[in-house]
């Protein structure tokens, strides 16, 4: 099975030296190829390009949050790969900062009017952000999130993880402050291009999946990562 990733989403999916890395990669691994026997290649792309390699039909997968776009082309697993926390993630300058800070839900987020930054082939944001002021940045997830730091816009709503990864290699991630509360949780599933001969085995990968997420090998990939729970 061909599997395509986002390759700047690090801890979850990134390429280092040539190789992808990351939780989505080692879970689908242990699941897919040594559980089920299914060989797996894993390429990484920028985002807007793995999902299309998976409509197209040249490559077989993707793992990512489900939404109605995408399911028009993939069929989605019922398990989570893994879920992760998303909080609001504030320019420090911006006038919006004590409102965005008190925020304990989405809709708090969207009576704030704050400026949100997204990225390329965020669908996500998308759909779920009608009624928000987005704004798509022309680039993957490290310029919009330097876009953050230079002040470009109030905010970003993403799961923890990646945005403190990326902030990491920034020179100017102290212009950015990270809010309190979860907002938000994102579930990130295996889907299967309806084109792939592999979209069968989706019930498999279910089974499978459940299994190995309550046994301490599962924990052992999140903590490899700097996930916890």
């Amino acid at each position: 099975m061909q599997i395509a990733y986002f390759d700047a989403f690090a801890p979850l999916s990134a390429k280092s030296r040539g190789r992808m890395q990351g939780v989505f990669i080692d879970v689908l691994d242990e699941v897919l190829h040594r559980r089920l026997g299914v060989p797996t290649l894993h390429a990484g792309f920028p985002w807007t390009r793995a999902q299309d390699q998976v409509q197209n039909g040249g490559f077989d997968a993707i793992c990512t949050v489900v939404t109605e776009q995408r399911l028009e082309y993939c069929v989605a697993s019922s398990e989570a790969v893994v879920s992760v926390p998303g909080r609001v993630f504030v320019n420090v300058d911006s006038p919006k900062i004590n409102m965005l800070g008190a925020a304990r839900t989405m809709e708090d987020v969207r009576r704030a009017n704050a400026r949100i930054l997204t990225y390329l082939g965020n669908d996500w944001a998308k759909e779920n952000l009608q009624g928000f002021w987005l704004y798509e940045a022309m680039g993957d997830y490290a310029v919009a999130v330097n876009m953050l730091a230079e002040g470009r816009a109030d905010a970003m709503i993403e799961n923890v993880h990646s945005m403190q990864a990326t902030m990491k290699k920034m020179p100017n991630a102290s212009r950015i402050r990270m809010m309190e509360h979860d907002v938000y949780r994102w579930t990130y599933r295996l889907l299967v291009g309806r084109k792939s001969r592999f979209v069968d085995i989706v019930p498999a990968f279910d089974v499978a999946m459940r299994q190995f997420r309550g046994e301490s090998g599962y924990r052992q990939i999140l903590e490899k990562y700097g996930i916890r729970f």
